[in-house]
């Protein structure tokens, strides 16, 4: 009997800490529209339009405004009519060789981890990691994008930092 009420005392501070856990983070509680796509961000992150923006591509930043973290959800969007035969497989491809090319980059892994229909577009949310040597350091650097591509328009959303969910970005979006 005594092992049960542990286990079981056990078992509820696991439930308790996890839920503590789980509910750390920034809530996306405020809604914007990025030229046909609403999805939620923080409420408190100061919104930073792209220099070089236009009706047709740019990109939308949400940065939290705490000078102690580095946290920013970034969403690019492309209307441009030659890009609607690009996939997110081709981008992450360029990504790839961008990052051996420029940075030096070697172990790159990436994959699918997440993929579904968001009012007729395909979404799809990949991970892709490598290893980058500075001053004969190596060190992993890890990174996930969601791609949200329809036959006119294509969408990118980035999370830097961990106070914002990309996974709660993605189940909020919906489209025009």
């Amino acid at each position: 009997m005594r092992k049960k009420v542990r286990v079981a005392a056990l078992l509820a501070l696991f439930l308790a800490i996890g839920g503590v856990l789980a509910g750390c983070g920034a809530s996306l509680d405020r809604e914007v529209e990025v030229q046909g796509m609403t999805l939620k961000v923080p409420s408190g992150w100061l919104e930073v339009t792209g220099k070089d923006n236009d009706d047709l591509a740019g990109t939308m930043r949400y940065v939290d405004t705490d000078e102690d973290e580095n946290n920013v959800v970034v969403v690019t969007y492309d209307l441009r009519p030659e890009s609607g035969e690009e996939t997110a497989e081709q981008d992450i491809m360029a990504k790839r060789a961008w990052a051996e090319g420029e940075l030096g980059a070697t172990e790159w892994e990436d994959e699918e981890v997440r993929s579904m229909v968001i009012d007729g577009a395909q979404a799809s949310v990949y991970e892709y990691s490598f290893e980058k040597e500075i001053d004969d350091i190596s060190r992993k650097y890890e990174y996930a994008v969601a791609y949200v591509y329809s036959e006119t328009a294509h969408y990118q959303i980035r999370v830097i930092g961990s106070a914002a969910s990309l996974d709660g970005i993605v189940d909020s979006v919906e489209l025009a």
